[in-house]
């Protein structure tokens, strides 16, 4: 089921969704914000603004920055209404820039999808940036660039009153567990074997207990051995599947990351190594909803990388 503001988010695939919104007089309310910018730059004050609004629409039920589009207030009415786009320059530029600056802004880290690039002519290079905000299921959302919680009151960010942090503090029953892979961890020995540590990290400040993790390798055929450590080969009893599970008795605490144990990786060879490893992981544990993230690892001899292909709950 879509929120309000992912069903916003939804409607605004093209340069002329936004022109239909000035023409319609639209205003900044609850789940939209906008803003123009005089440069494609991710600086100070543009870091300030993402991440004061992103902490007020994470703790708010979710919003949209419109970046690339100005307002102006009506006295009458107070409100800041849609005037015109003001296209950026270099906006795929831009837009790749905020992504990896976004998981740097807040606490916890709001997983924002890709920013939506709208443009004029599909070859121009200026443009609107647009960013979803998703909701956060768990602790309020803190800015990290000034240190404060804030929520969105209607069409303005405010600081987060106190009582309500707590409330919302208390109201995050469940732990919050997903994979880590450390790069600096991951080690490469003789004969293209590489040792892969498998990382829970906790991003909320609930203890995870009774914790279980599974990892499916999704492409055995490109390997020529798979040897776990500390992780149990289930292999046998899951038929067609390569699959190894993993325990941690002890409590996993938001900031104490926790090893679960590491797969030796030895890829095949042919006319040149297949360095593509596709990963299905699972996460268990008591009060929390189980989740399941599927990753794409490439293993090359200049480094080790991995990008996140899906991530969804189990059930």
């Amino acid at each position: 089921m879509t929120y309000p503001a992912e069903s916003l988010y939804n409607s605004l695939q093209t340069y002329h969704s936004i022109e239909e919104l000035i023409a319609a007089g639209e205003a900044e309310g609850q789940f939209l914000e906008c803003k123009a910018l005089a440069s494609p730059q991710v600086d100070k004050g543009l870091k300030d603004k993402l991440a004061t609004v992103i902490s007020a629409f994470a703790n708010s039920g979710g919003g949209v920055l419109l970046l690339g589009v100005s307002t102006d207030n009506k006295l009458h009415s107070g409100l800041d209404v849609l005037t015109q786009i003001e296209p950026i320059g270099q906006v795929a530029t831009l837009a790749a820039r905020i992504d990896r600056t976004i998981p740097t802004l807040t606490s916890p880290v709001v997983k924002c999808p890709p920013s939506r690039v709208l443009r004029a002519k599909p070859h121009d290079t200026k443009g609107i940036v647009v960013v979803l905000v998703p909701p956060s299921s768990g602790d309020p959302v803190q800015s990290l660039e000034d240190q404060h919680f804030y929520i969105r009151a209607v069409d303005t960010v405010v600081l987060m009153p106190y009582e309500t942090q707590k409330r919302m503090f208390a109201g995050g029953e469940a732990p919050a567990l997903e994979p880590v892979f450390e790069g600096e961890l991951v080690t490469r020995e003789a004969g293209d074997v590489w040792r892969i540590p498998f990382i829970v990290m906790n991003t909320s400040t609930r203890a995870a207990k009774d914790v279980d993790f599974s990892v499916t390798v999704l492409n055995p055929d490109a390997c020529s051995n798979i040897a776990p450590e500390q992780l149990t080969d289930v292999s046998a009893i899951n038929p067609g599947k390569r699959m190894f599970i993993g325990h941690i008795d002890r409590s996993v605490h938001r900031g104490l990351n926790q090893v679960l144990g590491a797969l030796r990786i030895e890829m095949k060879k042919g006319k040149r190594a297949r360095r593509v490893l596709n990963l299905r992981i699972h996460i268990y544990c008591d009060r929390m909803r189980a989740r399941r993230w599927e990753m794409r690892v490439q293993l090359a001899k200049k480094g080790f990388s991995v990008s996140r292909t899906s991530d969804g709950y189990l059930f």
